[in-house]
């Protein structure tokens, strides 16, 4: 019998352990909710000032993991917004209209352009990336997800 009073202890124990680390994760949870929502907020403020300010004199800022990224518009466009678009693809891990992409990367300060149609402006520097595919129109996704993916209205090459 004592045994099970040894158990039943040690079971009471865990329990205990049990509400105080669930009380830390809800915690901690609600925390990241708060921060996720001021970065989005901060994104925000630092895109509307940048597209006051003009384009080509804010830099993007760099996320972290992403090496080569440069501002937008000052040279290498091509290769930088494409591994912008391809790490923001990968965060979100689903397929994102390119008015969305251009928000989403505004947003969080990655990317800003500029001209009367910010999203096609920086869609001319990344619609050519073999990384990237249209499962329908106007749609990305990364290849990596589907390697045998054609997009939608690409033409066989012979």
């Amino acid at each position: 019998m004592n045994v099970d009073k040894d158990d039943a202890a040690f079971r009471e124990l865990l329990r205990e352990r049990l509400e105080r680390v669930d009380a830390k994760l809800t915690a901690v949870t609600m925390e990241i909710g708060e921060l996720r929502e001021r970065e989005r907020d901060l994104a925000a403020q630092r895109g509307h000032l940048a597209a006051l300010i003009g384009p080509d004199a804010v830099p993007a800022v760099v996320p972290s993991g992403v090496t080569s990224a440069r501002s937008v518009g000052n040279g290498g466009e091509e290769s930088s917004t494409a591994d912008l678009v391809v790490r923001l693809l990968e965060e979100l891990g689903r397929p994102l209209h390119y008015r969305e992409i251009e928000s989403q990367l505004r947003q969080r300060g990655w990317a800003v352009a500029g001209g009367k149609d910010p999203a096609n402006t920086l869609l001319a520097r990344y619609f050519r990336d073999a990384r990237l595919y249209r499962p329908k129109r106007g749609v990305y996704d990364l290849r990596s997800n589907d390697p045998d993916a054609r997009s939608i209205g690409s033409r066989k090459r012979s």
